[in-house]
């Protein structure tokens, strides 16, 4: 599953964009994609439980708040390949700055030989990378199709009731597979903290070890068998 957002305050633009981003997403390839099309910005603040991860956008930067709009979309999805849309009274240090990260740029006025041009390329860089760089990405199979979870949005797995879930922010998707299969495929990141569980070191705030517990980033808390706890004394953040 790839996940898209994408917001313009112009009605009839957005509808274009749609419709654009539709025809070259079917000719990029077989994946299944979640859309959101939007001209209401609030919508996109509250998409965030159903789109824990976002792959894909296109956002309006135009008029007031414009440039803190796109921040706040980089501070939720720091992984996003985000396309902007701008116009010729804007400067380009408006948007091309770290904490907007645009990879793409639709500079009004839009014609539709340059809608058509910018998206086609947009999407297939995104699709062609995405393709070359399975390694960093778990895949998630079900009745709806494919969901490619990248390795660092994970925070942990957990064995429960005969399946594998997986924890990616405040979302859970589970799968068919054992935790030990996981334990011996997973990168390095990946820690077996006990029978049940796996978690990513990168998301461990600090760690209890007199309680047997590990504090993530996110507030969730996973159990520390004693087994394992030799190996988790040396990172950092560890106190008893």
């Amino acid at each position: 599953m790839i996940y898209s957002i994408n917001f313009d305050g112009q009605k009839e633009e957005l509808n274009r964009i749609e419709h654009t981003m539709h025809d070259e997403a079917a000719l990029a390839g077989d994946d299944e994609w979640k859309w959101l099309f939007t001209s209401d910005f609030g919508k996109v603040l509250e998409a965030e439980d159903a789109f824990p991860v976002l792959d894909i956008s296109c956002l309006d930067i135009t008029g007031e708040g414009g440039t803190k709009r796109a921040e706040e979309v980089r501070s939720r999805y720091r992984e996003s390949a985000i396309m902007v849309i701008a116009d010729s009274k804007m400067s380009p240090l408006e948007y091309l700055k770290p904490s907007i990260q645009a990879s793409s740029l639709l500079l009004r006025p839009v014609t539709e030989e340059m809608m058509k041009k910018t998206i086609h390329d947009f999407i297939h860089a995104f699709t062609d990378a995405r393709s070359g760089d399975a390694g960093t990405e778990y895949v998630v199979e079900t009745r709806e199709g494919k969901t490619f979870l990248p390795i660092q949005k994970i925070t942990y797995f957990e064995a429960r009731q005969k399946k594998i879930y997986i924890r990616v922010g405040a979302r859970e998707y589970d799968t068919y597979d054992t935790i030990d299969r996981l334990a011996e495929k997973l990168p390095d990141q990946f820690m077996r903290c006990h029978r049940s569980f796996i978690v990513n070191r990168k998301m461990i705030d600090y760690i209890r070890l007199s309680e047997n517990r590990i504090f993530l980033r996110d507030g969730s808390v996973i159990p520390l068998s004693r087994s394992y706890r030799f190996a988790f004394k040396s990172l950092r953040g560890s106190s008893y």
